[in-house]
């Protein structure tokens, strides 16, 4: 039978490195939806097509965006979630002290949630509320344009265009919402979970 540890150290490195890759194409989707936006304003406001109806389509890309970047998202907290409760136990927990028995090493997630120990404590609330603004900038970026194209067309385009427009720009917003929580909750444990985490056992 594998022995837990080497087998938790493979599991981890392999979610680490799914987290790594849609943290990358988390940053793509953002820069392709940018770019998208500015490519719609140019031909929207060019002189041979200009044309602001085509300011109509900024809501549709915007949740269209949106709706893969919290996907992201969506995985990235699960995987958190599988690291801290399922890998945690076995990688290696730091024992409270005056218990006798030599500290473990602990991975990167899970030094972000430990409590405040030493001169130097781990950056868990920093990293989260770093986590929540750069969330909130990313969405601006995709939703604002989303927004501003509706305002745009308000009083020129067909009222089903109105209303599609503003439904896709209510949809995009809850993907934010759900997105926020995934931030602010990844790598950390509620009570009941922390009191339910195998450790490994010590090497006598």
């Amino acid at each position: 039978m594998a022995d837990a540890h080497e087998l938790a150290k493979v599991y981890y490195a392999a979610a680490r490195a799914e987290v790594l890759q849609r943290l990358a194409l988390r940053e793509q989707v953002l820069l392709a939806g940018v770019t998208a936006f500015g490519v719609t304003s140019g031909l929207a406001l060019s002189n041979r097509m200009q044309n602001v109806n085509l300011f109509s389509l900024f809501p549709l890309l915007s949740f269209a965006f949106t709706a893969v970047l919290f996907r992201h998202e969506y995985v990235m907290h699960n995987l958190g979630t599988y690291i801290a409760v399922e890998l945690d136990p076995s990688l290696g927990i730091k024992e409270e002290k005056g218990t006798g028995e030599s500290a473990m090493p602990v991975h990167y997630d899970a030094w972000l949630s430990l409590p405040h120990q030493g001169q130097i404590p781990p950056p868990g609330r920093k990293h989260k509320a770093v986590a929540a603004v750069d969330l909130f900038g990313a969405w601006l970026l995709l939703w604002g344009p989303g927004l501003g194209g509706f305002i745009l067309v308000f009083h020129q385009a067909r009222p089903v265009i109105v209303w599609t427009d503003s439904v896709l720009l209510s949809l995009a917003i809850a993907p934010y919402l759900r997105g926020t929580y995934y931030a602010l909750s990844r790598w950390r444990l509620t009570r009941s979970e922390k009191g339910t985490r195998r450790t490994r056992p010590r090497n006598s």
